[in-house]
């Protein structure tokens, strides 16, 4: 096992250096191109925010030979204490308990397998809020 891990790491070694050797020659036999590199290295993370952000508001789109997929999120956010109120006023609190509902908070997706009068009167307390979209660059642009 030893001999794998050394293996492994050797390799890594042996390119991250040789990964080295060429940016130092490169950077100095072509040092303007190599400069601007750098600074388009630099600027893309601020580039990939700003198109998230702007992609955000418009939604998935094809762009310049490239497809953006803007997908909707969604947080589900649980009155728990309405939930416990509910279950200790109608005797449930022992029946959330074996769905699996309850564990000392409430778990929204169980919700699901209570029976269809419980269910009815529990799944009141869940609603769904918007979230951050998800924006998924292309890799090639990344």
């Amino acid at each position: 096992m030893k001999s794998d891990a050394k293996e492994a790491v050797a390799s890594l070694v042996e390119c991250a250096e040789e990964i080295k050797i060429i940016e130092e020659w490169f950077a100095y036999e072509h040092k303007e191109t190599w400069d601007r590199y750098l600074e388009l290295k630099a600027a893309k993370p601020n580039l990939v925010d700003q198109a998230k952000t702007a992609l955000r508001k418009t939604g998935s789109a094809d762009l310049f030979g490239h497809h953006f997929n803007v997908g909707k999120c969604t947080t589900t956010v649980v009155d728990s204490a309405g939930i416990l109120d509910k279950a200790e006023e109608r005797g449930d609190v022992q029946v959330l308990l074996e769905y699996g509902v309850l564990k000392h908070t409430v778990i929204a997706k169980q919700l699901d397998r209570l029976p269809g009068d419980l269910k009815a009167i529990y799944t009141g307390y869940v609603e769904k809020k918007a979230a951050t979209s998800a924006v998924s660059i292309p890799k090639i642009l990344q």
